[in-house]
């Protein structure tokens, strides 16, 4: 997602050919970055997020319009983006709130309260036609190939 944004405000346009609507256009990726750290904010962030539709869109809404195509993207997808987010991070942190929103995302996959680890939730296809890291890996493909089209 990082990537499609940098090359959108480096002038890069969508695969439909059309122009993304920038408030301020850099002359490179690694500009872009910068650009999207500091343009139009009182006072520069650190880093980028893009793990949440809400976070994408404030990283960028300083550069890339909020009614871009970008953005709505993020936004249309941000359900799944929640999701892949909540089960790496149950994956990477071992904390209450993660495992709480791990067991939210098994709630809402199964429609009940399934005793399973994160491992077995990405690899297990006992419950499902499809394992849940393939259903990742084609969501992703699918995001991100939305986020560049500029529809």
């Amino acid at each position: 997602m990082a990537e499609i944004a940098y090359k959108l405000a480096s002038g890069a346009v969508y695969v439909n050919g059309r122009s993304p609507v920038l408030a301020a256009q850099a002359g490179s990726i690694v500009g872009a970055r910068k650009l999207f750290l500091i343009h139009g904010r009182a006072k520069p962030v650190q880093n980028l997020k893009w793990t949440q539709s809400k976070c994408i869109r404030e990283s960028v809404q300083h550069v890339i319009s909020t009614a871009d195509p970008f953005i709505m993207s993020a936004q249309r997808n941000g359900n799944i983006i929640d999701e892949m987010r909540k089960v790496r991070n149950a994956l990477a942190h071992i904390t209450t709130s993660a495992k709480a929103d791990f067991r939210t995302v098994v709630r809402l996959t199964y429609g009940a309260n399934v005793n399973i680890t994160p491992g077995a939730f990405l690899s297990s296809t006992k419950r499902t036609l499809v394992c849940n890291l393939d259903r990742y890996l084609s969501s992703t493909n699918a995001v991100l190939v939305d986020m560049a089209c500029g529809v």
